[in-house]
């Protein structure tokens, strides 16, 4: 129900592309909150079964058969949006990433799982080995390191 203008009320329908973009919103949340329940000791899912349950209501309220391919599209460009284009921090998601597929690989119980997992095992470790030479190699980065080993130093001591 949704009050308008001078008291009306009434229910409002959304176009079935609106009701797409809220389920895949949806969906890109339940993927976000699998994510940190599966790197997490003591989520159980629930946040994300609540985000499912939301968007298969929204699903369910059209007339007409949603796209799969169409919502799982746009969720994953929802959750692509988000991600740093610039600066540092994309070298930290490109090395998240590598990870996120080594941890979905190594998950995986087909027959091929080995094999991927350990052909994206190497490539995370390899991209970890870039990036931390380039962290040796770059001055900003040096100056960067030096105030949290400071930090680091005040709060905990020094390093043995």
């Amino acid at each position: 129900m949704i009050e308008m203008e001078g008291g009306m009320s009434g229910t409002v329908a959304l176009l079935p592309s609106a009701v797409r973009h809220k389920a895949a919103n949806e969906l890109a949340m339940a993927i976000r909150a699998i994510i940190r329940a599966a790197s997490s000791d003591v989520d159980d899912g629930s946040k994300a079964a609540r985000h499912m349950d939301r968007m298969m209501e929204l699903v369910l309220s059209v007339d007409m058969p949603m796209n799969w391919w169409d919502l799982f599209s746009e969720a994953i460009e929802i959750l692509r949006k988000g991600l740093p284009t610039r600066g540092q921090q994309v070298r930290y998601v490109e090395l998240a990433r590598l990870g996120m597929q080594f941890f979905a690989e190594r998950s995986s119980v087909d027959r091929g799982a080995n094999g991927r997992s350990a052909k994206q095992l190497k490539r995370f470790e390899a991209a970890t080995i870039r990036f931390q030479e380039s962290r040796d190699t770059c001055p900003e980065q040096e100056a960067s390191r030096f105030v949290l080993e400071q930090n680091a130093e005040r709060l905990f001591g020094k390093a043995k």
